[in-house]
Order: C-alpha cells, then structure tokens, then sequence
C-alpha cells in the first residue's frame, strides 16, 4: 500500500474527526497533500472503518458499561448536537441542516440511526403529507439533563460562547445554573461524596 494511503489510513481511523472535511464533499489538498485517488481511497476506508462501527454498536451495547454505552448513543459529534437541536424544538430536516451547517448526507445518516436508536422518531408532519418531523421518544427526552451538564462544564472551563442560550428555570425565574443533587437529601453531589462499590 503506498505510504500516502497508509497516513490517510491513520488519519480516518485515529482521527475520524479530523476527516469529516470529506463528508461535505470538499477536497482537503490546501491541507493535506494529496491526489483524488488518495481523496477516494480515503473515502472508502473512512466507510469501512464506520460500518465496522454500526456492527459492533449492538455487541458494544450489551458488553460496555452504562457511561460507555451512553457515549455510543450521543458522544459523536453530530448526533449530539442534533439531540441538543430537538431539545431546542428543531423538528424538519431543512431546520437541522440550516441551523447545524450539515451535510444533507450526514444527516440523513445520523437521522436514521437516532430513530433507529429510539432516540427520536420519525412522524408525519401534519402541515404537509410528504413532510416528516423528527421529535424526541421518551428515551431521547430523557437525555435533557445530558446537554445541561455538558453546556454547564464548557461555560465553566472553556468560557462562555457568544452562541449559547440563555436557560431560565421557570418556577423561580433565575438563570439556570446545572447542580447534580441527591434525589433523596436533596444535597449537591461531588466525587467527595459519592462512594463507589469499589470503595468500600
């Protein structure tokens, strides 16, 4: 195999992130230097390499710990930000690609495996009968406090983006600010208080 082919090889296996550049369909030669054979081969190892993925994703869900198996469901990259954009009240295809500047095939693809998940669900949009909508199951709503922690965590240690959303708790009117609290002491939670089975 030529040596270029085995760098991009690393770079779609170790780096998929790095080489969603192809999934819009541009070329990366300002970047990387390559030639269209390179560009096509990669294409088809990036493939290969996530239908390796789709296979094991119904072993890895019954062999992997809760966290693990989670992270399956929402911790690649687009699939999050689609769930956080339902939670928004996102429902069309044309609104998540506007709103996410997404590849139309990306995210049919990752439309399609969040229903097949049973993360959201494809319904008939009442406006138009050709038209779907993609709504949250009572599986994905159950996530909320999911995208809470994870824009809680950025807010804090990365700094506050000129994007997020301002989140308000209804009852009291004040601005949200996430706390993990016991659900019978109602007292906040840290590692200091938690006791792991290993720990005892």
């Amino acid at each position: 195999m030529p040596s270029s082919h085995l760098l991009i090889r690393e770079l779609v296996i170790n780096d998929p992130l790095g080489v969603q550049l192809l999934d819009k369909g541009n070329h990366v030669g300002a970047n990387f230097p390559w030639r269209r054979e390179d560009e096509l081969f990669a294409r088809l190892e990036m493939n290969e390499y996530r239908d390796r993925r789709c296979d094991k994703l119904s072993t890895g869900m019954k062999q992997k710990v809760s966290i693990a198996r989670t992270l399956m469901v929402t911790g690649e990259w687009w699939s999050g930000l689609i769930v956080r954009e339902c939670f928004f009240g996102t429902r069309r295809f044309d609104d998540f690609q506007r709103r996410l500047d997404i590849a139309p095939n990306i995210l049919s693809q990752r439309l399609q495996r969040l229903v097949q998940l049973g993360i959201i669900a494809k319904v008939a949009d009442d406006s138009w009968a050709v038209r779907h909508e993609y709504r949250l199951t009572d599986k994905g709503a159950d996530l909320y406090h999911v995208p809470l922690a994870i824009l809680t965590w950025g807010q804090r240690w990365l700094g506050a983006a000129q994007a997020d959303t301002t989140l308000t708790h209804i009852p009291c009117g004040a601005d949200l600010e996430v706390v993990l609290s016991c659900g019978v002491c109602a007292e906040p939670m840290t590692r200091d208080t938690i006791a792991l089975a290993d720990d005892h």
